[in-house]
């Protein structure tokens, strides 16, 4: 726990009255962290294909297939951006993923 002047010191701000400092975590925003992807991906060729719910995804020989709502895809390597509240779409994924509480006290 750190008092309000040494959080203030901190983050730059005197509007809050404590805190606590994680030095092993960190933050981002997520959605400029997702339109900063997508845009380096279009510039790399990458095809982006948006609102494409995934059902299954397989590995055979080296290569991935995906089950969508927009058709099949075939790929080397997949990214798997989820949350905690992923269904069992990925099992051996699963297991390290759970949903963590975000609290602010005013």
């Amino acid at each position: 726990m750190v008092d309000s002047t040494e959080l203030a010191n901190e983050i730059g701000s005197s509007a809050y009255y404590g805190g606590v400092v994680e030095e092993q975590a960190g933050g981002l925003d997520p959605a400029r962290f997702t339109f900063g992807l997508a845009r380096l991906a279009s510039r790399l060729g990458v095809l982006l294909v948006e609102n494409a719910g995934v059902s299954r995804i397989t590995q055979r020989n080296g290569r991935f297939f995906l089950s969508t709502t927009k058709g099949k895809v075939k790929s080397k390597e997949v990214l798997l951006a989820t949350n905690g509240y992923t269904t069992n779409l990925v099992n051996r994924v699963r297991q390290g993923i759970f949903p963590v509480g975000s609290y602010i006290i005013i």
